[in-house]
């Protein structure tokens, strides 16, 4: 295993992508900064686990010579255009201020190449600005400010 891989997401993972989706910075970040009931997460990951417009991958990591979970990665494929995709990143709590967005998001375009995907989007809260970072160092550009569920979102693409 290199320093991260990412492996696709697996009905074990359910329980582990609920209490990430639902830590509260997290959830701060989060367009909707309401917390998750499971009774809505756990069919919505089991039915994303399936879908072939939407990749769930878990990026893992090292740790004392152990393969260990540390992100959400997942890729949204626009139903208008099956080369474009929209991104989503959740770092696990305690693998936070090391890098792993950043080595995530890498991971990420190289899978999403693999898929056929040539422009990736992303949109992220103006209050997030360690997201604004690491998308920005792993070569997003900013391409127009927008509005999500009442929420501002500034909006990057990468070109693969």
């Amino acid at each position: 295993m290199s320093e991260l891989s990412l492996r696709r997401a697996e009905a074990d993972d359910a329980e582990r992508v609920f209490n990430w989706a639902n830590d509260p910075a997290t959830r701060a970040a989060s367009f909707s900064s309401a917390v998750i009931p499971w009774s809505d997460h756990a069919p919505w990951f089991a039915t994303s686990i399936d879908r072939p417009d939407r990749h769930l991958f878990i990026a893992m990591m090292l740790t004392d010579g152990v393969p260990t979970p540390v992100a959400l990665v997942r890729l949204q494929v626009d139903p208008n255009n099956s080369t474009h995709a929209e991104v989503g990143v959740n770092v696990a709590p305690e693998a936070r201020g090391r890098g792993v967005g950043r080595k995530a998001l890498v991971a990420l375009a190289d899978a999403a190449r693999t898929l056929g995907l040539q422009q990736l989007l992303a949109s992220i809260r103006p209050t997030n600005p360690a997201s604004v970072r690491a998308f920005k160092a792993v070569g997003y550009n900013a391409i127009a400010d927008a509005e999500i569920g009442g929420q501002p979102a500034l909006r990057f693409t990468l070109d693969l």
